[in-house]
């Protein structure tokens, strides 16, 4: 027993809740109980002072209680009268609610704090975890995890928090009936305690009903995810009626499971109350013909009866919610447990500013976790700066893990990175990566302005620096053209953009940062024939303007043949190194793949 308290008091450090609100709310709700406890206690003496018809001194001769009022109304020289009595009864229950407003909105607050740093804390480790991490947790899972199951843990951690509260005010109660009858308490907690074996059963299968809604959602979120992520694949596929059918089986699934688990609560729920009272009246029975208990002692036992119903039936309730919401803190568990153990490592002690020289692989090797074949082999190169380097190659061959170690998003197997010589491992990853701009295939727009997006990542730039971004990038003419230039709102994706505009956005994004090396990954796969000239044209404007080393990853041929450097990358090792023409005289990958480029 005390190994589980401790080990949920943990938990709900581990989720964010300090001791200081444990504290706050176990005071609050103290305080609540004693005045509602006094407040109801206080109608013995009102019954008592109306049957005696206001006759203080037999009531002290009868009554030990009375010798106590008495000395308080006369310390603070104030009338013992009815009104006086009612008064202090109603200021008592002014104060239970007071308290029991200020618990409410303390948990509220507190609830919505935790939910609010457990997203944080999920986003803030998900981006900080390793990219091989990131490679095999799908999406659409970490995005329930974050909007769905963190409401649900956070719902579960201060369930056993409220848990303590109510069994508290259910002892409190117990004992104020101990005053009244030991009798009638012993039989009212069998009763509990028939009642809580009773409902047992139910909150046991509520932990596995909690645990088949948790996957159920998980599931759910990913198929959408990947389905509204792209509805023109579906149409044209003809498979729109075979994906209404599997969302509907997923979604009626979630139903079902949802349902399940809140019977299983309205089974508990409705069953505690009939029997507690039904209990309770037979103990008001038994007070009258065989305990032979004074009628304002069963009055009062009634009134504490009342209250107690809500009492008992809130304990097992959350006890419920506890075994409900197990599978969502087991799940927000595991995943900052394991983000935390894969986090990205940052080895190094030095700050890196500016290629100065070059960037060079020496006999890298990459294995990607649980493969025994490596996607790059004993690769060495050299890469020159204010250089256009184009690295080509079938697909599969490895040019995008080569480009990932650079940033460090990958470490090396084996072998040796170096920037001006140096080991790569020296340098911090925030030196490495701020000299470093990326633009991926697919152009990742965000919804905002044009100013927005080519600011993002350097939001103090000016609007100079940004024109001047622009410029080279060769999107100024196709902004200006827009209904409000740069701050022509673009939609989510950019929708109202063609291709090449935001591939050119993108661009103009990596280089307002004026970083030692500009990385574009298949920048003409998504662009005409007339987008593609324009992006050449650019690059060949860039590397003249301005002191970067531009490496472009492509399948398509045409758009490297001015490259000062070709890496053909086959199978994972450097097949061929040259210009166009160089790799042209041999009879290997590139010559065949440019032929058929051009035939």
């Amino acid at each position: 027993m005390i190994e589980t308290i401790r080990s949920w008091i943990n938990r709900m450090i581990f989720f964010g809740l300090k001791y200081s609100s444990m504290i706050t709310i176990l005071f609050l709700s103290i305080f609540s109980t004693i005045t509602e406890i006094f407040g109801i206690g206080i109608f013995i003496p009102i019954y008592q002072y109306m049957e005696s018809g206001s006759d203080i001194a037999s009531l002290k001769e009868s009554s030990e209680l009375w010798h106590y009022i008495d000395y308080i109304f006369n310390f603070f020289t104030v009338q013992t009268t009815i009104g006086a009595l009612l008064i202090i009864a109603f200021i008592l229950f002014s104060l239970r609610s007071f308290f029991n407003y200020f618990k409410g909105i303390y948990l509220t607050k507190l609830k919505h704090l935790i939910v609010k740093n457990i997203r944080i804390r999920l986003f803030s480790k998900y981006m900080k975890t390793g990219t091989c991490f990131q490679d095999k947790i799908p999406i659409g899972d970490l995005s329930n995890v974050i909007n769905t199951e963190s409401m649900s843990a956070t719902l579960g951690i201060i369930a056993p928090l409220n848990l303590v509260v109510v069994t508290l005010v259910a002892t409190t109660y117990f004992l104020v009936l101990v005053t009244i009858s030991f009798e009638m308490t012993m039989v009212s907690i069998i009763i509990a305690f028939l009642t809580i074996i009773v409902a047992k059963y139910w909150i046991i299968l509520s932990a596995k009903s909690g645990r088949e809604v948790t996957n159920s959602n998980k599931v759910i979120n990913e198929f959408l995810l990947r389905k509204i992520g792209s509805p023109r694949l579906v149409r044209l596929s003809n498979t729109l009626n075979l994906e209404e059918y599997r969302f509907d089986k997923l979604a009626h699934k979630q139903m079902n499971n949802n349902i399940h688990a809140f019977a299983l609560q309205l089974k508990t729920e409705v069953l505690v109350e009939p029997l507690i009272i039904s209990f309770g009246l037979l103990i008001v029975y038994l007070s009258l013909t065989v305990l032979i208990l004074k009628i304002e002692s069963i009055a009062l036992f009634l009134i504490i009866l009342v209250r107690l119903v809500p009492v008992l039936k809130e304990i097992l309730m959350q006890w419920q919610s506890i075994q409900r919401y197990l599978g969502s803190i087991e799940i927000v568990e595991d995943r900052l447990l394991s983000m935390e153990k894969n986090s990205e490592k940052d080895t190094g002690i030095k700050n890196f500013y500016k290629l100065k020289n070059r960037v060079e692989f020496l006999n890298v090797t990459y294995f990607y976790p649980n493969s025994s074949t490596p996607a790059l082999f004993d690769v060495s190169l050299k890469i020159p700066v204010n250089k256009l380097i184009a690295i080509v190659g079938p697909s599969g061959g490895g040019k995008s893990t080569l480009v990932d170690l650079m940033p460090k998003l990958r470490r090396p197997s084996s072998g040796k990175i170096l920037f001006d010589d140096i080991n790569i491992e020296l340098f911090k990853n925030t030196g490495i990566r701020s000299a470093i701009a990326y633009v991926p295939q697919k152009s990742q727009i965000f919804n905002g302005t044009i100013s927005d997006h080519i600011k993002y990542g350097y939001p103090n730039a000016t609007e100079i620096e940004m024109k001047r971004a622009a410029k080279l990038a060769g999107a100024d003419d196709f902004i200006r053209n827009l209904s409000k230039a740069y701050d022509t709102n673009i939609g989510e994706d950019g929708g109202h953009l063609s291709g090449g505009q935001k591939q050119r956005l993108d661009i103009a994004r990596a280089l307002i940062r004026k970083a030692s090396i500009l990385i574009l990954d298949e920048p003409t796969s998504n662009l005409d024939v007339d987008s593609e000239r324009g992006l050449i044209d650019s690059l060949s404007r860039i590397i003249h303007d301005t002191n970067t080393t531009i490496i472009v990853i492509s399948h398509n041929l045409k758009t490297v043949v001015k490259s000062d450097i070709i890496f053909v990358l086959n199978n994972g090792k450097i097949e061929q190194t040259g210009t166009h023409l160089e790799l042209l005289s041999k009879e290997l990958w590139y010559s065949k793949a440019w032929r058929k480029a051009t035939y």
